[in-house]
């Protein structure tokens, strides 16, 4: 009987296996160079943290350091195809799944993450931004989950973009 109750666990926990991330994401922040001075960047980063009421930590004007609390991202977190790529290009999260769930039952894990921006002044009217998405949280944390890079690069976009 109980080789019968082990065998019967080791069947549904094979059944149920964690498929880890395969592709390849940026680890370091992304990083750019605006042809904006520093306090028109600053202005136009918290306007895009007050208006929707984003969560933050820390806003330290005098590093130019923002740090987010952690934020709701399931609707931008995405799981891989089985080549590596998200199913969703414009996933701001890829994440590891368990085996069931392909091709993408993401909607279902609830999926935060917490980002960081600083704003370095270069020259009067040139600024070095550099942000990064991080500490990626799924459901109660079993699974793992990094940044495709796709936030990071709207993030700057946007504030290389936007009129003052």
């Amino acid at each position: 009987m109980n080789k019968l109750i082990c065998c019967f666990t080791i069947f549904l926990l094979s059944c149920n296996r964690i498929i880890p991330i395969r592709g390849t994401y940026p680890n370091a922040a992304a990083t750019a160079i605006i042809n904006r001075p520093q306090q028109e960047l600053w202005d136009k980063m918290l306007d895009l943290i007050v208006e929707p009421g984003l969560p933050v930590k820390m806003i330290d004007h005098t590093s130019g350091l923002i740090v987010s609390d952690y934020i709701t991202m399931t609707a931008e977190a995405s799981f891989e195809r089985k080549n590596g790529e998200p199913i969703d290009p414009n996933a701001y999260i890829a994440m590891e799944r368990y085996s069931q769930d392909y091709p993408d039952e993401s909607s279902k894990l609830e999926v935060k993450a917490m980002w960081n921006l600083r704003l370095t002044k270069l020259t009067d009217s040139t600024t070095k931004v550099q942000t990064k998405l991080y500490h990626v949280l799924i459901g109660q944390g079993i699974l793992q989950g990094t940044s495709t890079g796709v936030f990071e690069k709207t993030l700057i976009e946007v504030l290389m973009n936007e009129k003052p």
